[in-house]
């Protein structure tokens, strides 16, 4: 199972961690001096893993080993950006028999940064103390994660760090605005609107904040579940609203076949394809799940699809997928009502996308985190929603990984450019923190194609 990571920083507090590099304790944001990304991994048996990982051995080890790096190559500081287990399991996942759990790994990430050389100082940066004079705690000293229900064979389970409600108690006041909550506790990992004045901020599933008209009015550390409680407080926006379709409240996540087809009887069903369809543009697409209690494949509907008639099926959106309401809503408005077919009109329309050329007539815009528009040739093909396009931490990498692949560039140039990257022979597979891409080569030239293959977003 590919479970997506939460861009949460958090305050680490080890006692085997080297005196010259910190671990900081608020969030950076030096803007002159590129961070190095840093990774290690430790094995740690095949036990259950505890939610607080300050007393684990090796995660002990994996920090001073990072900041053993980071003090090599000369770096001031660092902060985690990703947490992750990957287990190996043992047997069929058929039949009576459960898989075995033969063995995980622990793995950090973290960004080692230089100080601003002016005055040893991050720019932006909140205040250590507050006005009493006290230290101001902004992240926990417990690190927390949270283990997915559901864990498949050779998947990926992956954790995701939290902030204690209480920590956040201490440095939230109520009244503060929007920028200033995202100086203290970094952007959010979901941001629902629920009217035009009043939002709510998801960090992690550890609590949830409530902003009126722009200030924080309340927080809660239960927050709502996006499938129950959320649902009939907030109007989430759905792109088939416009045909009368109502889907995301009908069907929810990982809805079965048979509750799909009860919700929404006036679908064709195809259970050859696992699919079920209503006119040309709008599919639903099932996948086979495992089910722990009868032991046998269980189809559940992972993916809504919507394209132009006549058009090959792209994915669109998952059901669990948060995404920018205000945009999505006008773009797809206006792409499925014509007013936005072409090129020309979407790039006079959104100036501020960013575009990539694959080649062959095709290319893609992509707006904000969360859309990307697909062409062929000049007009648009479909239209694509992900949770998390770009990760927030991690933007200035995207940039220039887009760059790169834009034009065909010799396989000797990027591996010099990104010596992080792996050799793959007839590819380059880069892991840029919370995703990993990969690039074509021509076996003969080296030369790279000019498109972009694919993304797994952790």
């Amino acid at each position: 199972m590919k479970a997506r990571f939460a861009s949460i920083l958090l305050l680490i507090t080890c006692p085997a961690v080297s005196a010259s590099v910190d671990v900081l304790e608020f969030l950076p944001n030096c803007q002159q001096i590129e961070p190095i990304v840093l990774t290690a991994n430790r094995s740690v048996g095949k036990g259950k893993m505890p939610e607080d990982l300050s007393g684990v051995p090796e995660f002990a080890q994996i920090l001073e080993e990072l900041t053993h790096q980071a003090e090599q190559q000369g770096r001031d500081a660092i902060y985690l950006t990703q947490l992750y287990i990957r287990q190996r399991f043992n047997g069929p996942h058929s039949g009576t028999k459960q898989p075995t759990l033969v063995g995980q790994h622990l793995h950090v990430s973290v960004n080692a940064i230089q100080y601003c050389p002016d005055d040893r100082s991050l720019s932006e940066k909140p205040s250590p103390l507050t006005a009493q004079g006290k230290r101001r705690l902004v992240y926990t000293q417990q690190i927390t994660l949270a283990i997915p229900s559901e864990t498949e064979p050779e998947g990926l389970a992956a954790f995701h760090p939290h902030i204690h409600p209480n920590r956040a108690l201490g440095v939230l006041e109520p009244g503060m605005s929007g920028l200033e909550i995202v100086r203290l506790l970094g952007k959010p990992s979901l941001m629902l609107q629920a009217t035009h004045d009043r939002s709510i901020w998801s960090y992690g599933r550890t609590y949830w904040l409530y902003l009126e008209d722009g200030q924080l009015s309340a927080l809660s550390n239960k927050g709502p579940a996006l499938s129950g409680e959320l649902r009939n407080e907030i109007p989430l926006l759905s792109p088939f609203d416009d045909h009368g379709w109502d889907i995301e409240e009908k069907v929810g996540r990982h809805a079965t076949w048979q509750e799909v087809r009860e919700a929404l009887p006036h679908f064709a069903f195809d259970p050859d394809l696992r699919r079920a369809s209503v006119g040309e543009q709008l599919q639903l697409i099932f996948e086979p799940f495992h089910d722990q209690a009868k032991y046998l494949p269980v189809d559940k509907l992972t993916q809504f699809i919507l394209t132009k008639p006549g058009a090959a099926a792209q994915p669109l959106f998952n059901p669990t997928q948060a995404y920018d309401k205000q945009i999505s809503q006008q773009l797809l408005s206006s792409a499925l009502s014509g007013q936005l077919q072409t090129k020309a009109q979407l790039v006079q329309a959104y100036p501020m996308a960013h575009w990539l050329e694959k080649g062959k007539g095709r290319s893609s815009m992509f707006i904000g985190n969360h859309l990307q528009l697909r062409f062929e040739g000049a007009n648009l093909h479909s239209i694509q929603l992900h949770d998390a396009l770009f990760p927030q931490s991690d933007t200035n990498h995207f940039e220039r990984l887009l760059e790169s692949v834009a034009v065909p560039l010799d396989k000797g140039a990027m591996l010099s450019q990104y010596p992080e990257a792996v050799d793959l022979a007839d590819s380059v597979s880069l892991d840029l923190a919370h995703y990993t891409t990969e690039v074509i080569y021509d076996g003969e030239s080296s030369e790279a194609k000019p498109y972009l293959v694919s993304f797994m977003i952790f």
